[in-house]
């Protein structure tokens, strides 16, 4: 009853809501599976290993509940994980005596410690600016595409509206996201002034999910119309979305693939794990397939005569040779002008194994040497990707060692 730390061992693996670990204090933890190595460092009985099992099964079941009740405001849901936390943190206090408390903090801290360290390794910097990359080469042109469909169909009213919301919003985007960089600056010369033997506070994280909420807050009567529209173009925008669904899914794994090579495996199994184990309510279906079709709206769309350049974009031959290679082989391809190109090689699945280059090649024929020395034996693909293209251009070569 009287320590803060018993709820962790029930409800908490140091877990968080997103890729990166972000922890934000309400969100309800995610239960501690019981293993074996902490039974056997807490030396719990098995009294103690039942009476922890059942609770730590009845919390998790309240709080799956709380999950799945549609039409809960998002604070009372908070409230009410609260309050189930408050319940299981004084029925712990009298399964664990004082001697298990004391190792288990000792071990909760280990574990924080670790994860701290992980963290740490993780390059933000520049998994950020090479997924902004991805995005710009191929995200971006293919969605301003789709969106100056929907042009066709918006009254030039609507179209004046929404040039208007997002000035608006990027604004307020922006605003907030300085607000968040000066909050991290103060709270960083606060850890650098506090003596190392004091108490840590705990840190808490900006969540993506929240900074949208409160951005719904702030303006509500832009989302209202923003819903509207959505609702009254639902079918045209369905179906625009529905057309590059193929893309979409590519790009979850591109972009998947460039954060596992930065993300260490353990952090990136623990993010899996937990989205795994909590399906979305209907309601936060609905809300989420709401975001998605705003965010389309809210999409910057190609000009005329962008979209004409874009009826114009080349397709390219490629090939290359040895194939099937060993330890190398050369790529060969002919461009129609001198282009900006990113050549990466795949998996059979799709999965970035690494970048080749990205580099500026001339108009004419262009070659250029791959490494396969460190692959295993199976099917891989070249690609090669330029704003010019149509669609990203890919090789297929068998690597037979």
């Amino acid at each position: 009853m009287k320590n803060s730390f018993f709820l962790l061992l029930v409800v908490s693996l140091l877990t968080t809501s997103t890729i990166l670990a972000q922890r934000h204090r309400p969100h309800p933890p995610r239960p501690l599976e019981l293993t074996e190595e902490l039974k056997t460092e807490l030396a719990l009985t098995p009294q103690q290993i039942t009476a922890i099992e059942n609770l730590q099964a009845e919390t998790k079941s309240a709080a799956e509940a709380l999950r799945q009740q549609d039409g809960l405001e998002p604070e009372a849901r908070r409230e009410a994980i609260r309050n189930i936390q408050r319940s299981a943190k004084e029925e712990m206090g009298s399964i664990l005596n004082e001697e298990q408390r004391a190792k288990f903090r000792n071990l909760r801290e280990a574990k924080r410690q670790e994860r701290r360290e992980l963290m740490q390794s993780v390059d933000r910097k520049a998994m950020r600016a090479e997924l902004n990359e991805y995005r710009e080469q191929n995200v971006k042109p293919v969605m301003e595409a789709q969106r100056a469909k929907l042009n066709e169909t918006l009254s030039e009213a609507e179209q004046a509206r929404l040039t208007e919301y997002r000035t608006v919003l990027a604004e307020a985007k922006e605003k907030a996201r300085a607000e968040r960089q000066a909050t991290r600056e103060e709270r960083k010369a606060e850890r650098t002034d506090r003596d190392e033997t004091q108490e840590r506070r705990p840190h808490r994280h900006h969540k993506q999910g929240h900074a949208r909420q409160k951005l719904h807050e702030a303006h509500p009567s832009i989302f209202e119309d923003l819903e509207a529209i959505v609702e009254r173009y639902d079918s045209e925008i369905t179906t625009l979305l529905e057309e590059i669904a193929d893309e979409r899914e590519q790009w979850k794994v591109d972009q998947r693939a460039i954060t596992e090579r930065y993300i260490p495996e353990v952090l990136m199994a623990q993010h899996d794990e937990r989205r795994a184990k909590h399906e979305p309510t209907a309601e936060r279906q609905a809300r989420h397939e709401m975001a998605k079709k705003i965010r389309f709206l809210l999409q910057e769309s190609l000009t005329e005569a962008e979209v004409e350049m874009a009826e114009e974009m080349v397709e390219i031959a490629a090939a290359a040779y040895p194939n099937p290679a060993t330890n190398t082989t050369t790529l060969s391809f002919e461009l129609p002008t001198n282009d900006v190109i990113r050549i990466d090689l795949r998996d059979e699945q799709g999965g970035l194994v690494k970048n080749i280059t990205r580099d500026n090649f001339v108009a004419g024929k262009n070659q250029v040497e791959v490494e396969l020395g460190d692959l295993t034996n199976g099917t891989y693909y070249l690609t090669l990707n330029s704003r010019a293209f149509k669609a990203p251009q890919s090789v297929k070569i068998l690597v037979v060692k």
